[in-house]
């Protein structure tokens, strides 16, 4: 199969890199396919019946020739175009050569199709940074190797550390390895060190594994798309996708009197808001306590945001707000107590309620919307496999908390009002 690849000609195999670097990857794929079926029926040897190609063709134009650098890789694999009768034509009766061609096409697709997996199943199984790291530097290494196609490049230490690190202690990090090229070797030197990992693929076959690794990117966009399109229209436990984007956006409580606001064993008798994370106020102990909720959409319940106390001793400062519930200790760094923290529920299909936690920062803001949407993704990434998530996620905590500082701070004021 090595050498079916092999075979391919400097142009030919630069056209079909070319068609991998400027295409989505599914669309390449389905190039190679068209591209094998015609090869196919050309090692026939019925020239008369396959020899001549309708540009106009819708299957050969849509999955060929709309495609960037389409009709280059055709013309480079042998076809010559004839632009005033709109085809494309095959020049030399020989079934081998057409056969060559299919056998060298059909194995680029496969191996494409091979590395394509592996790159879906790394960012289906690992958290995005984890993914990104591990598609990074699988990308170096082949990158190095086009620099200098040397044995020494062609060569992966069974002990190297960042092959450990960063590609095979990752979730299908060694089928990643293996599809981009570089397959175990059982041998070890002669210190004793562990199997080495050999490249022995043609520049042609690394230049596609690397064009195609340069779309990883595009690979798991792609497949969230999929994963959001059949998850549409059903319910939570039919495996439906995350529920990230509220549909209605909450706001904040902005317009109301201390001595008005409803008992909080009240909140629960009213019709649910709309709005996820929605905020309301209401009474405590007697009028004692002012307390903040939020709406939960996803488990249908109203939760305690936290509460600040009214009576307070002559002289005493104001009261502060205190937060009902703290970041994991797990997500902090060092002894440091956890800060306090605003709790979003999520739904992850498959009734599956997880909590989100921002964290509330010394000076009433949260945490970078960013660094908490990115926590989270690590924290559940068998669920949220695509760094698309990210943006979406983000916006979620923006739109969930901005509301409820918003709230507090009003709060703070009216309690100081009425204090002074």
């Amino acid at each position: 199969t090595m050498c079916a690849v092999g075979a391919l000609d400097e142009l030919a195999g630069a056209a079909l890199v070319g068609l991998v670097e400027a295409n989505a990857p599914a669309a390449t794929l389905g190039a190679l396919k068209v591209l094998g079926n015609v090869f196919d029926k050309l090692a026939s040897g019925d020239f008369a019946k396959f020899g001549t190609l309708k540009a106009s063709a819708q299957a050969l134009q849509a999955k060929l020739l709309s495609l960037t650098g389409g009709a280059r890789a055709l013309i480079a694999l042998g076809f010559e175009a004839d632009d005033a009768a709109g085809t494309y034509m095959w020049p030399d009766h020989d079934a081998s050569a057409a056969a060559s061609r299919a056998a060298a096409v059909r194995v680029v697709l496969r191996d494409l199709e091979t590395l394509h997996a592996a790159i879906a199943a790394v960012g289906d199984s690992n958290s995005p940074a984890v993914a990104t790291a591990a598609v990074k530097l699988m990308g170096t290494y082949l990158s190095n190797l086009l620099a200098q196609p040397t044995e020494e490049r062609r060569r992966i230490g069974g002990s190297n550390k960042a092959l450990h690190a960063r590609i095979l202690s990752a979730h299908g990090g060694a089928a990643l390895l293996a599809a981009s090229g570089f397959v175990l070797s059982p041998a070890t030197d002669t210190s004793g060190q562990p199997n080495t990992y050999i490249c022995a693929a043609p520049i042609v076959s690394v230049s596609l594994a690397f064009s195609l690794l340069a779309r990883a990117g595009d690979v798991w966009a792609a497949m969230a798309d999929e994963q959001a399109a059949a998850g549409r229209g059903g319910s939570t436990g039919g495996g439906g996708r995350p529920a990230l984007a509220p549909e209605v956006p909450s706001a904040a409580v902005t317009e109301f009197h201390l001595e008005a606001l409803p008992d909080a064993s009240t909140l629960g008798q009213a019709p649910p808001p709309a709005a996820d994370m929605q905020p309301a106020l209401a009474r405590a102990d007697g009028g004692k306590r002012i307390t903040l909720h939020a709406y939960q959409c996803a488990s249908n319940r109203w939760s305690l945001v936290g509460s600040i106390c009214l009576l307070r001793p002559a002289g005493a400062p104001l009261p502060v707000f205190v937060w009902a519930r703290r970041a994991p200790q797990s997500t902090i760094q060092g002894p440091s107590p956890p800060p306090p923290a605003i709790i979003i529920e999520v739904d992850l299909g498959d009734q599956r309620l997880v909590e989100l936690a921002v964290q509330v920062e010394p000076g009433g803001g949260v945490e970078n919307v960013y660094a908490a949407a990115q926590r989270f993704i690590g924290e559940h990434f068998e669920h949220l496999n695509s760094a698309q998530h990210l943006e979406e996620i983000a916006t979620k905590v923006r739109l969930a908390c901005a509301p409820i500082i918003e709230t507090i701070a009003g709060l703070r004021e009216a309690v100081a009002a009425q204090a002074g």
